[in-house]
């Protein structure tokens, strides 16, 4: 797969002026049950929203990194079930996949459920690189999902780039992703100029400081699954009805 591309040098400056906060003074646990909000819009704009919120945020600094690179590896079973469920609107879902954080070389194998109340749960068991992910995530798959392991196959690999910000009073977490690439077979699709937001809350409330900054910027909580949209751009056997909407709003902006 392509080489993430170098970090545009507005945003790199503007993560370094920003005040920081270490990873390790986090707890990884505060964002494993939340409620989620996602917004898309032009990466162009990302400069002038992180200018305007930072003095309320801090950037998260990942051991040196204010902008982190991450690869990520989903399986779906030959029926397509998880993507299926998505896409038909099911109130229960679940996705399967390997994240790595290029930066650091860790891997962890997720599984990330969402309920009929919207609430996200995400259990992940680290992986060890000299070992295959079925031998490793046989018991882990099982214990959080009645989908045996054997009947999963790899369906979709993504790269992009992250920013992470938390709330100065830590009541709330932020990831931005841009230069996001998808990859199946040989085929490789591009959404350089996205960028996608993400408040991570443990309610549903929708009057953080982030989310009036996005309102009076006349951008609106858009649903955006980074599997879905992939599979959808680079698999033609599979149903995209409940997706085009999303894919013609895409094409003439970044595709």
């Amino acid at each position: 797969m392509e080489i993430l591309t170098d970090i545009p040098s507005g945003l790199g400056a503007r993560t370094q002026s920003m005040r920081s906060i270490p990873f390790e003074n986090l707890d990884p646990e505060t964002q494993m049950i939340r409620f989620d909000t996602k917004y898309v819009f032009p990466l162009k704009r990302l400069d002038r929203i992180l200018e305007l919120i930072d003095h309320r945020y801090a950037v998260v600094d990942f051991y040196g990194t204010r902008v982190s690179a991450y690869e990520s590896q989903y399986f779906d079973t030959a029926e397509w079930t998880f993507y299926n469920a998505h896409h038909n609107g099911a109130a229960n879902r679940c996705k399967i996949r390997t994240r790595t954080y290029t930066d650091t070389g860790l891997s962890f194998l997720e599984v990330k459920l969402k309920n009929n109340k919207k609430l996200t749960t995400k259990k992940r068991k680290m992986l060890n690189p000299e070992l295959g992910m079925l031998e490793q995530g046989e018991g882990f798959i099982s214990s959080h999902t009645s989908v045996d392991l054997k009947v999963l196959r790899s369906t979709l690999y993504t790269t992009y780039r992250r920013i992470s910000l938390v709330n100065l009073r830590k009541q709330e977490r932020i990831t931005i992703d841009y230069d996001l690439k998808f990859c199946f077979g040989g085929s490789e699709v591009s959404l350089p100029e996205l960028a996608i937001a993400e408040t991570k809350n443990d309610n549903q409330n929708q009057q953080t400081v982030f989310a009036r900054l996005m309102r009076n910027e006349r951008i609106r909580p858009q649903a955006f699954s980074k599997y879905c949209v992939g599979v959808a751009l680079l698999h033609p056997c599979v149903k995209t009805n409940n997706f085009k909407e999303l894919i013609r709003e895409l094409n003439p902006q970044y595709l």
